[in-house]
């Protein structure tokens, strides 16, 4: 069967008529009102997708897996070799024919005036600068030229792009706003149409580069338009996109263009080899001291439980500060159900499956304290739900990318929910904060809150009396 314009045409207005009532969350949808946005999928899944405007969340995803614009880590270091090879290839292929070729170059630019606008640049004196005016002129007022030459002339070409981004995010305001209802049917219709013009025109040698071609546009589209911008779900796509380089390096007719395609993809592929080893081992990562450089990939803790030097229990107290007794008493007690905000603390829970309720971004707590705003009647509460214990992960809301600050400000109401809260004993934690004793001396306790927090900690395990 020969899929024609019209096959993709009325497939497309179906997906139109599907698709009207879906929803995406943008960053001018943020409420106004003082109520938080208590969206747990908004605050877990869409900070790796981001929260730029929704028509063009989806263009900006390629670039922002690469450079790892949303997520800060070294979770893709090899992305500067698709942004260079893939472009040049689909230009080569396109040569033969102007408006083919034209239209990959203003795709090309397009792709990077929405990229770089809502990208960032990094510093090494204001380590991430957000590609706004007000941020980019805040650098280039602060730091000298000379200082840093290149971060100055990406800042000159980013302002570039905010003017030309302009025109372009009126146009995705007036035709987005807080709701789209375009942008999926329009990747369907971009699958449906670059999948016709394969089925056409795609040339394999072997019935397995054919298979590979179909796989690898598949995946891609699952991928792109499905996971949400979650890396490690397109991980097989980094090597698949390798082989897919070298196949059209390979099918070029110029050989000359071959040839230097070739060579240049060979030679940036070793060189990446080099100095991704380098950055793994070291564990250099930006504004680190260097006491604690190449210390992260090494934790003599482990080795020692596997050398039977100490313990389980020794090994867990050495890395979660004396926390096993918390445990000891969470495990006699096995009819009692346990509340989890964050922390990796399940796995020490005995029938956890049955026994830990998961509340990553605190939205139950969140529709809780709405119904029940008084702490006390909120652990009255929870007692009457034979809920009796309580994980806290003291940084959840360092995973806070909402424009509102959503997640934080929930986080903050936690916090007023334990402190002071004479229905919680707290059964261990490792922050350190310091405190005056009554004889005017400061000391440093284990606590949640004192005058000062000594060591931030990063966890805490209360129980509801």
């Amino acid at each position: 069967m020969r899929i024609s314009f019209k096959h993709i045409v009325t497939l497309a207005v179906l997906i139109c008529c599907l698709f009207s009532e879906y929803e995406l969350v943008s960053q001018n949808s943020a409420n106004q009102d003082t109520e938080i946005v208590n969206d747990s999928k908004r605050e877990e899944i869409q900070r790796y997708f981001g929260y730029e405007l929704l028509l063009y969340r989806y263009l900006s995803l390629p670039y922002d897996v690469s450079i790892n614009t949303n997520q800060t880590g070294n979770f893709v270091d090899i992305g500067f070799l698709y942004l260079f090879f893939i472009p040049v290839l689909l230009l080569l292929y396109a040569r033969k024919r102007i408006m083919y070729y034209l239209a990959g170059i203003l795709t090309i630019l397009l792709l990077w005036i929405v990229s770089t606008s809502n990208g960032f640049i990094y510093s090494n004196s204001f380590q991430k600068i957000d590609s706004s005016h007000q941020g980019l002129d805040a650098y280039l007022n602060a730091v000298s030229f000379s200082s840093e030459p290149f971060t100055h002339l990406v800042a000159y070409m980013y302002k570039f792009s905010l003017l030309l981004y302009a025109p372009l995010l009126q146009f995705g305001e007036a035709v987005s706003g807080d709701e789209d209802y375009i942008t999926y049917p329009f990747i369907f219709l971009f699958f449906l149409t670059v999948s016709a013009i394969l089925s056409k025109k795609a040339v394999a040698s072997s019935l397995t580069r054919k298979i590979f071609q179909v796989f690898l546009w598949v995946y891609s589209f699952y991928w792109f338009a499905f996971s949400g911008g979650i890396i490690w779900y397109g991980y097989i796509l980094l090597i698949a996109g390798l082989f897919f380089i070298y196949y059209s390096i390979e099918d070029l007719d110029n050989t000359s263009h071959k040839n230097v395609l070739k060579k240049a993809f060979v030679s940036l592929g070793f060189i990446w080899l080099i100095m991704t080893a380098g950055l793994r081992t070291s564990d250099i990562q930006p504004g680190m001291g260097e006491m604690f450089f190449a210390k992260g990939l090494f934790n003599p803790v482990y080795y020692d439980f596997a050398s039977k030097k100490v313990s389980k229990r020794q090994a867990t107290d050495l890395i979660y500060s004396d926390v096993s007794q918390a445990f000891d008493q969470i495990n006699r007690d096995k009819n009692s159900l346990v509340w989890r905000i964050g922390t990796p603390f399940s796995y020490f829970v005995e029938n956890n499956n049955t026994r830990v309720i998961q509340d990553n971004q605190l939205g139950m707590f969140y529709r809780l304290l709405t119904q029940y705003p008084d702490k006390l009647e909120l652990t009255t509460v929870l007692k009457a739900s034979n809920i009796r214990y309580l994980f806290v992960d003291l940084n959840t809301h360092t995973i806070d990318y909402t424009p509102d600050k959503s997640l934080t400000s929930k986080f903050t109401l936690l916090l007023n929910f334990v402190i002071n809260n004479p229905d919680l004993q707290l059964l261990a934690t490792d922050r350190v904060v310091v405190k005056t004793d009554p004889s005017g001396n400061r000391v440093f306790v284990k606590d949640i809150m004192g005058e000062e927090i000594y060591q931030g900690g990063r966890y805490a395990i209360y129980r509801i009396n």
